[in-house]
């Protein structure tokens, strides 16, 4: 999934013209989509009555744009956001302290364009980050620049960077941008290397280069997306069949790198899973004729999976995002949320007419991700704010 798909609107903003130039009918129209008061609940189309959840605005590096990545166990918040200048910035954020900017490198300083969005993507228990950044050491034959992998820790109050090696992989002299999925408590990283085609590395603290993932026969391109404490990875590939794009779903038992494909549920030949909790349950999406499901895989003694569908969050267009789960079995599926009690809640965005992106769930039920607010029914986001959720009930 490209995470900079739903800010596209608000990097161009920065890139050809000032906020001040912003025409004056898109003006207008963003300035009125905020919330002002109770909406009714998001969603609908799931398998009940949804509760629906207000979200709280975790506010600005002063621009119009926040995108939220990930949330760690006790409930800090990293992202990405533009500055009053128009810089794309990352962020961390605290209850007790608000969003601040974190510390750069000199030679990783964002600015404007499409490609200087620096990000921490994740976030561990251990009060560690990672993420990437634009390299102007490392660009392609278009001037764009390759991201770099970073990671920041926290020591006595103060954050220090860090910059990853570039993996070294037998086949390509540069494997271009190098995008940071997953991290785990014991600061293991799975990430996307993007030459010659997007493919899995994974990187173990103290390593001297990354670990190339395997993928299935015929892949045009595999992503890892999610890993859990024991170092179990999911993600999906890509393939192509006939003419026809199909998904499969795949988990990597570590330290093998060896992809095992997940079983299809009725069949489905597109399919994706995108999260793993503690006991090693996976989350993600089946395609089911027009239908988009949810599905969970259960691992058995036996080392196979169980495939079933997640009734209770029903199909449709309230689907489309991405899925998460956590240690409870609470369950994020676009903008909808399914708690360890069975009570279905629907996530307001911040914004009238607006949507819900990339939501992540900690272990104590509190839920992080961007509204979005859209002009005149456009494809492209106009605003984005970091948005925090809670379930009533914690876990």
């Amino acid at each position: 999934m490209n995470r900079l798909f739903p800010t596209l609107a608000l990097v161009a903003c920065a890139f050809l013209m000032s906020c001040d130039e912003v025409p004056t009918d898109v003006a207008e129209e963003t300035a009125a989509v905020f919330k002002k008061g109770g909406n009714k609940p998001p969603g609908g189309g799931g398998g009940g009555e949804a509760t629906s959840l207000t979200g709280t605005d975790i506010g600005t590096l002063g621009g119009d744009m926040v995108q939220v990545e990930g949330i760690s166990p006790e409930g800090w918040i990293v992202g990405y956001a533009d500055t009053e200048a128009g810089l794309g910035w990352p962020f961390l954020w605290r209850d007790e302290g608000g969003m601040e900017p974190l510390p750069l490198p000199e030679r990783f300083t964002p600015f404007r364009g499409i490609e200087g969005y620096t990000s921490p993507v994740l976030i561990n228990g251990q009060q560690m980050m990672a993420g990437s950044a634009p390299d102007p050491l490392r660009h392609d034959d278009n001037g764009f620049f390759s991201q770099t992998p970073l990671t920041w820790t926290l020591a006595n109050g103060n954050w220090t960077v860090q910059e990853l090696p570039v993996p070294v992989l037998p086949d390509v002299s540069d494997p271009g941008s190098v995008i940071p999925r997953a991290m785990n408590d014991a600061g293991m990283i799975v990430a996307d290397v993007r030459e010659p085609h997007t493919r899995p590395v994974t990187w173990n603290p103290g390593a001297e280069n990354w670990s190339l993932l395997g993928e299935p026969a015929g892949a045009l391109w595999t992503r890892a997306v999610d890993l859990n404490a024991s170092g179990i990875t999911v993600g999906y590939s890509r393939l192509y069949d006939w003419g026809v794009f199909l998904f499969d779903a795949i988990v990597w038992k570590l330290p093998s790198p060896d992809p095992i494909l997940l079983p299809r549920y009725l069949g489905s030949e597109n399919q994706q899973a995108h999260a793993i909790n503690k006991a090693g349950e996976i989350i993600g999406f089946a395609h089911t004729g027009k239908k988009r499901v949810v599905v969970r895989w259960t691992p058995q003694p036996n080392g196979s999976y169980v495939v079933e569908r997640v009734e209770a969050l029903g199909d449709g267009f309230h689907l489309m995002g991405s899925t998460d789960i956590n240690k409870c079995n609470s369950t994020v599926a676009g903008d909808m949320v399914l708690a360890q009690d069975g009570t279905l809640y629907g996530l307001e965005s911040l914004f009238r007419r607006g949507e819900i992106w990339d939501v992540r769930i900690n272990d104590s039920g509190w839920l992080a991700g961007t509204s979005t607010a859209r002009v005149n029914g456009s494809g492209a986001a106009t605003e984005t704010r970091g948005t925090l959720w809670q379930l009533p009930d914690g876990c």
